[in-house]
């Protein structure tokens, strides 16, 4: 049973930063409310029935190896069983945001939609979860991390190791028979299956992105130089991309335009006109998600930040070397992405008031993106048409920028 984190327990809503008048001010946090009950119940209808399906996923996948397997493989069976080891160690274990997105978003669009047409969703869900899982498996390795979801990294079990690499491969070829088994013969296939091949090179782009930002840095202090341009490429334009193609598209465009055509919602304007305002909820989210990483309280997050130590390219390093005076600058340049150097940087963050220009970026940034969704719906009722998003489309990513853990 799913059961769905309080937000008077778990979460601080913002309701403390004074920037507009009380009246406005509670009209916003009343509608916010409102976006976060609704998107709350969405999640409770469909997340039972959603985690129940995987093992109709990983049974297609697994049987569909032995089936095609012939005299002439006798030991195919033995690829099989690994792929259901590694499908159920890995996949389904997360929080499940870009899988459910799928399928709520699509509930949303077609709600009287039947139960095979739900399964369709799910599936697409499932791909969703996937096309995430291949990717943490090569970020695990490449950061030689410890744990995922409370467990040992696939890689570092004993019988596993850096076929771990070739399990990535799998996931993705995973993806694509599905489709191909189950949604060949739906009218916008081809748009779906290209979603897909635009996620994966979007992100692959992104990460490749902030690895070369983050060693450009971390090479030159192994070496022992520090210089002014090994900081060159910490600025809020190179900060934007990396987000964009690393985080944005893949969290919050991908799932909800895999909908959009599963639904045969195929406008490419319309869908320009939602990727935009969802791009714009992904940059809020990671800016977010950077400040949490410093400043969040480690219990309510189930980790402990490592943005400074490993001297990533975060908002608050960008805006802190666009505000610091010459002594804050040269000692941020010294001591970010040194280990035992976070208090030291962290005193400086404070120092230069990021914090509270977080708190305002927030609530600014927070309220052009709901005034950007009102002008789409006003936009999309002026055309009359008898096939209207409905605008609570956007309910389920918002709710990842409109409540922040303790701080």
């Amino acid at each position: 049973m799913f059961l769905v984190r309080t937000r008077t327990k778990n979460f601080r809503f913002i309701k403390n930063i004074n920037i507009y008048a009380n009246t406005k001010r509670n009209t916003e946090l009343k509608k916010m409310d409102d976006i976060i009950e609704q998107a709350t119940e969405n999640r409770q209808k469909e997340y039972d029935k959603f985690r129940s399906y995987f093992s109709t996923i990983v049974d297609s996948l697994c049987e569909n190896k032995q089936q095609s397997s012939s005299s002439s493989f006798p030991n195919i069976s033995i690829v099989s069983d690994w792929c259901r080891k590694m499908l159920d160690y890995n996949v389904p274990e997360g929080k499940l945001n870009r899988g459910l997105s799928v399928v709520i978003s699509y509930r949303i669009l077609c709600p009287t939609a039947n139960e095979n047409e739900m399964n369709q969703a799910r599936l697409l869900g499932w791909c969703m979860e996937m096309f995430q899982t291949s990717f943490l498996l090569i970020d695990d390795i490449m950061d030689q991390s410890i744990t995922r979801r409370r467990k040992p990294c696939w890689y570092r079990l004993p019988d596993v190791g850096m076929i771990a690499c070739n399990d990535a491969i799998l996931l993705e070829c995973f993806i694509y028979q599905l489709l191909s088994e189950h949604l060949d013969k739906h009218p916008c296939y081809l748009n779906i299956i290209n979603m897909f091949h635009k996620g994966f090179r979007i992100t692959s782009i992104g990460q490749c992105m902030d690895v070369l930002t983050e060693k450009s840095l971390n090479c030159n202090k192994n070496h022992g130089i520090l210089m002014e341009n090994n900081f060159e490429n910490f600025n809020l334009e190179r900060y934007k991309e990396i987000v964009a193609h690393k985080t944005a598209f893949y969290s919050f465009v991908l799932s909800i335009r895999l909908a959009l055509y599963l639904a045969n919602f195929n406008d490419e304007n319309l869908h320009l006109k939602i990727e935009k305002i969802l791009m714009d909820i992904g940059e809020l989210f990671q800016i977010q998600d950077d400040f949490l990483d410093c400043f969040g309280n480690p219990e309510q997050m189930g980790k402990i930040g490592t943005d400074i130590k490993d001297g990533k390219c975060s908002w608050l390093i960008v805006r802190a070397l666009k505000l610091a005076n010459e002594q804050q600058r040269l000692l941020l340049i010294k001591h970010y992405g040194h280990e035992n150097d976070e208090n030291l940087i962290k005193d400086l963050y404070r120092q230069l008031n990021l914090i509270q220009e977080y708190q305002h970026y927030h609530c600014q940034t927070l309220a052009k993106i709901i005034e950007n969704i009102e002008q789409f719906q006003q936009q999309q009722q002026q055309q009359q048409s008898d096939k209207l998003i409905p605008i609570k489309l956007f309910n389920e990513p918002l709710t990842h920028v409109l409540m922040e853990r303790d701080c």
